[in-house]
């Protein structure tokens, strides 16, 4: 058995394993003489060994419960390929497969942590690793507010108590 990896790298045994260190076009070689000393033609076949693509996304803010949050694929992959497919998972039990790189919407219904994670796909069927963020899903405030009775004019002014709240009591933080 004779193999030529087309990178300069040889190998002499039935069946080998061989690792390209770049990406690109090889033409693979292969030939063998028979036990009495026959050769064969050489086989050839181009092969193209492309770059494991590199998974990345961003999140426009705020994070809101039960509001829509954009999430916007910015993974790259390496020529000659390309992406045809984004496997996002939104850590809140939902994940979708999609085929095109387009803004992806979703609306979180609990408020917390959740981890989001997406991995990317070659035309060749190389995968990314995952790329994960954690993002705090922030509960909605509740307005509210005090007026107490019995205003009298003209002498009397309305004084108003905000009584707003929010689940994860922060509501000392609001702004106004």
């Amino acid at each position: 058995w004779y193999w030529n990896f087309g990178d300069g790298s040889t190998d002499s045994v039935h069946y080998p394993k061989h690792k390209y260190l770049t990406p690109g076009t090889y033409t693979v070689r292969f030939a063998l003489i028979s036990n009495v000393g026959c050769l064969s033609d050489t086989a050839s076949f181009p092969i193209t060994i492309t770059a494991v693509p590199n998974a990345k996304f961003g999140i426009l803010s705020p994070f809101c419960q039960g509001k829509s949050i954009t999430f916007s694929d910015s993974s790259v992959a390496f020529a000659p390929s390309s992406l045809t497919k984004w496997y996002w998972d939104y850590g809140d039990g939902f994940t979708v497969i999609r085929t095109t790189n387009t803004d992806t919407i979703h609306t979180y219904v609990s408020a917390g942590n959740k981890i989001v994670t997406l991995r990317v796909e070659t035309n060749s069927g190389c995968q990314s690793s995952l790329f994960t963020k954690t993002i705090y899903i922030s509960p909605n405030p509740i307005a509210d507010f005090i007026l107490p009775p019995g205003i009298c004019l003209p002498a009397d002014s309305a004084h108003f108590v905000d009584a707003s709240t929010i689940a994860d009591g922060t509501q000392n933080s609001f702004g106004y």
